[in-house]
């Protein structure tokens, strides 16, 4: 969670672009208004975790955000994103095209494309814009998508109900429920805010949802990516576990990953190790052993683990420790 009112106000719109260009895409930030006006600036974001879909909640003052060819050459996230516009409006232009978008629409754009977008001065701005992955949605060719995104009405049916879903999870009373959110339940809204996209992106192309769904093979690979990614401390993942949460075999899950060259638990184990080659490397967690951190990510027993981590990393844990700067 960001909040721009906890920085000096002087701070908030430099913080606001760094932010972006961690948490969402890089884009090239310029103030828009006076000076006074810019000072002012204030900014608020809130993202969750959707298995391989990332739904971010976004508000700000006035500004212009430019994706140019340089940003995208140095860093593209390979996404598609799907914003929609809750409050505010603003002027989208990519090519010579440009769109114009109000509270209750949505635009579908491409993050490898370079656009221009514009708040105007005095308009505070909100939406909530979803991340997907490009091979969970993969178009025929991704040249159906015009230099100025896809805009799309918000009275389009299909678009209501993807509307009404996405604010239904962004919600703050669905965010703090006495009942959380599971590692799988996240997973599943992930799917449906997926198929959503897909119904739409079908309606809106003029094309068969069947030529538009991705392969049901490579989707579900991504989901049970995306569940394994958000259970690597529970130590019954297994790949019986990942079947059931998935309702598919344990067979075929491990025909999802024969084209992976790994089995399931050794991408399991590889993914574990690079959690704690990442908390090794950090200096906030230089105080906590070694074990401990091994444990964390699922190795109890700490003789499995450093063998296991010199195989994959030709160093011991605590060498690698030493050497990466933290205290051994």
């Amino acid at each position: 969670m960001f909040d721009g009112t906890d920085l000096p106000a002087t701070d908030r719109f430099d913080a606001w672009g760094e932010l972006c260009a961690r948490q969402l895409t890089a884009t090239r930030l310029d103030r828009v208004g006076c000076a006074g006006a810019a000072r002012e600036f204030n900014a608020t974001l809130r993202a969750a975790q959707l298995g391989p879909v990332r739904l971010a909640e976004l508000s700000y003052g006035s500004l212009r955000s430019r994706r140019t060819p340089r940003l995208i050459r140095a860093a593209d996230p390979g996404t598609y994103q799907l914003a929609l516009i809750r409050t505010g409006g603003q002027r989208f232009i990519g090519g010579s095209q440009e769109v114009c978008l109000g509270p209750g629409s949505l635009l579908f754009y491409d993050s490898a494309q370079p656009f221009t977008a514009h708040v105007p001065e005095d308009i505070h701005y909100s939406s909530l814009m979803v991340q997907f992955p490009r091979e969970l949605l993969p178009l025929p060719q991704r040249r159906s998508i015009p230099p100025a995104g896809l805009p799309i009405p918000g009275d389009d049916p299909v678009a209501g109900l993807l509307r009404r879903f996405l604010e239904a999870i962004a919600a703050p009373e669905f965010a703090h429920a006495p009942d959380p959110l599971t590692g799988t339940d996240s997973v599943r809204l992930g799917g449906i805010v997926t198929d959503l996209t897909l119904a739409l992106l079908a309606r809106r192309l003029g094309r068969e949802e069947r030529a538009l769904a991705a392969p049901r093979r490579d989707t579900l690979l991504l989901r049970v990516r995306g569940y394994i990614e958000s259970h690597l401390d529970d130590y019954a993942l297994t790949p019986a576990a990942i079947a059931s949460a998935h309702h598919i075999s344990v067979r075929y899950l491990h025909r999802l990953f024969e084209s992976e060259e790994t089995s399931v638990a050794a991408w399991i184990r590889a993914r574990r190790l690079e959690r704690c080659r990442r908390d090794l490397r950090a200096p906030e967690l230089s105080h906590r052993p070694v074990g401990v951190i091994a444990a964390r990510w699922g190795f109890p027993r700490p003789s499995d683990f450093s063998r296991a981590f010199r195989r994959a990393y030709g160093l011991s844990p605590r060498e690698y420790r030493r050497l990466s700067g933290a205290r051994s």
